[in-house]
């Protein structure tokens, strides 16, 4: 009976967390990839607390062994030993934006930051002491600190753990700032805060014996308290805002939303066969979003490779690195992928689909942005894009065009005087260029109904019919011999109504007689937004993903005019929403790369997801 009761619990809590799989998220499929860390000769990892992984991919490792500190390659080899006689007690394990690594000892009661080749650059608290603060030498001092996040402006986050139960912060030169919390039950204190992350302006806190994850904004004021989620051993972010959480009594790892939704639960169980787990301590998050995990009494790390399916949809477990981007471009030309664009983003990277590998080609004329790109001769055209910052963004006057075969760029000309604009739909059509709506200043204001056509062999430029309805941050495409819009909005930062101004229109240019139609209203378009993206598939128009002021994630609807029918499809949606990326349709599938999980600039991704069509 003493079983059986515990059984059932861990059924109903196992059935609790897979029911919450069930509203629209993706499952959370885990496999474990034994013997992924090649370990030296002449080290071992005995009792791993911390793990994290650099912009490189490579993943350090914390532990009590010969080699307190280890570096191992993107492939798991080992690389090298850091920090030798440094270390009394290794405990936690962080790597900033900049790969410097930080460390928190439980015996030595200190935080220290090594830079990314391994030198000592600051120490925080006093060796062997333990203690709140010292007056007379004006520093903060520490009880057995278990972890440390940061902050873009470089402030310093301790979660000073075992003793001292506070959260302790400091500037980036380790001047003290502030402490909050102390032992207790009651919001804003702790039970051992074992670790913390930061995200959006927020702090993540694993309260461990108090069995739940406090959420703090920058100044320490208490935001909620997620009590759902068991007992919190180890955090991690992941760039694309899904945060990850081991559970080391129960021997569990749990995939939680910014908002403490729980995404999905991976139950490991007890054990020391590959994928199980015993005392779960760190996580870190690498760059494909796999994941390794510390084991305190198996004396291993684990990697965790995730299988993300979702019916048709599949994200494809790439080799090589991409960069995140969003409103950014995706083509195809000669069975080669190439994401280009993007705020902030310069370099053009190349997928094989045969061999599932990115590599990079060159960089990028100018940041461009806001464009749907066009393939015409084997060579991409960026027309119709933005360049620059939010709000007032400047549309590119010249046309770029990208030549994968000399991994090069020219310019073949200008957008029409006057008539300049960016986040416009662009195509190819029997060897010209159209390029449709479209606004004169970002997201500011400017939107218009222009209609042009260009010329690559002449290089001129004509004028069309205007379009019915303004639009941008919309993709067009052709079906027969017409040209349908569909989706986007109006964006007017001037007046705060970006998002919300979404065109429920479709309109419809026939090329045969150079004129305009827009459908009957009861044919709108079913789900409003923009940023949307779009593929024909025989006779139907298929619109994926988008935002919209409607919610913040992206939408991840997929619905499809059928030209023919004169009726919209709602087909399966996507693996997860984006808006502001490309699709691209090849060999029966459709591939979508880069593109935003939320509505705005954020959170950026590099994930590419397929979507197998029925043959």
């Amino acid at each position: 009976m003493k079983r059986t009761i515990p059984f059932l619990l861990s059924y109903l809590f196992l059935a609790t967390l897979l029911s919450g799989q069930t509203t629209g998220h993706t499952s959370f499929d885990l496999h474990s990839v034994p013997g992924f860390l090649q370990m030296p000769e002449d080290g071992n990892v005995i009792q791993p607390t911390g793990v994290a992984v650099n912009s490189a991919g490579h993943i350090f490792v914390f532990n009590k062994g010969n080699k307190q500190l280890m570096e191992f390659g993107e492939d798991g080899s080992y690389v090298r030993s850091i920090g030798a006689g440094i270390f009394k007690d290794p405990h936690g394990l962080r790597i900033d934006r900049y790969d410097n690594i930080w460390v928190t000892d439980l015996v030595s009661h200190m935080v220290i930051k090594l830079n990314p080749q391994g030198q000592v650059e600051m120490v925080l608290g006093q060796n062997g002491t333990q203690g709140l603060y010292e007056e007379g030498r004006d520093m903060v001092l520490f009880f057995k600190p278990a972890d440390i996040t940061f902050a873009p402006n470089g402030d310093l986050y301790v979660a000073d753990g075992y003793g001292n139960h506070r959260i302790v912060q400091l500037n980036k030169h380790g001047r003290f700032i502030r402490t909050w919390g102390k032992q207790g039950p009651e919001a804003g204190n702790f039970d051992n805060p074992h670790n913390i992350i930061y995200y959006k302006n927020r702090l993540y806190v694993a309260d461990r014996y108090n069995s739940r994850i406090q959420v703090f904004d920058l100044e320490g004021k208490h935001q909620a308290s997620w009590t759902n989620v068991g007992k919190p051993w180890g955090l991690a972010v992941s760039p694309e805002g899904n945060i990850y959480m081991t559970e080391g009594d129960a021997e569990q790892i749990l995939k939680l939303d910014p908002d403490g939704n729980i995404l999905g639960t991976y139950i490991a169980g007890p054990g020391a066969a590959p994928g199980q787990l015993r005392a779960a301590h760190g996580i870190a998050v690498g760059l494909n979003e796999e994941l390794y995990v510390t084991e305190v009494l198996n004396w291993r790390v684990q990697r965790y490779d995730q299988k993300w399916q979702r019916g048709p949809w599949h994200r494809i477990d790439a080799t090589g690195c991409a960069h995140y981007r969003h409103e950014s471009a995706f083509a195809e030309v000669n069975g080669k992928f190439y994401a280009l664009g993007g705020r902030n983003t310069h370099t053009v990277d190349i997928f094989d689909p045969e061999t599932k590998s990115w590599s990079q080609g060159t960089v990028t004329p100018l940041e461009m942005h806001h464009f749907q790109s066009i393939v015409l001769d084997d060579e991409i055209w960026v027309v119709g894009a933005f360049t620059g910052p939010y709000p007032k963004e400047e549309p590119i006057a010249f046309l770029h065009v990208y030549n994968p075969s000399s991994d090069s760029w020219r310019i073949a000309g200008r957008l029409p005087d006057g008539r300049h604009r960016g986040a416009a739909g662009a195509i190819v059509y029997e060897g010209k260029i159209y390029l449709l709506c479209g606004n004169e200043l970002g997201h500011y204001t400017g939107h218009t109904t222009w209609f042009d056509v260009f010329d690559p062999k002449t290089g001129e430029w004509t004028t069309l019919p205007d379009a019915p309805h303004t639009r941008d941050h919309f993709q067009m495409a052709v079906i027969d011999g017409k040209l349908y819009a569909a989706g986007g909005r109006n964006s007017s930062a001037k007046t705060n109504r970006v998002m919300e101004q979404t065109i429920a229109e479709v309109d419809v240019f026939d090329f045969a007689t150079n004129t305009w139609t827009t459908l009957p209203s009861d044919l709108n378009l079913p789900t409003l937004r923009a940023g949307t993206t779009v593929v024909t598939l025989d006779d139907q128009l298929v619109v994926m993903g988008g935002e919209s002021g409607s919610q913040v994630s992206a939408h991840e609807e997929v619905e499809a005019f059928d030209v023919k029918k004169n009726r919209w499809n709602t087909l399966h949606p996507m693996l997860e929403g984006r808006h502001g990326m490309q699709a691209i349709k090849y060999n029966n599938r459709v591939y979508i790369a880069g593109g935003s999980s939320n509505r705005g600039g954020g959170p950026e991704t590099k994930t590419i997801d397929c979507w197998e069509l029925k043959r």
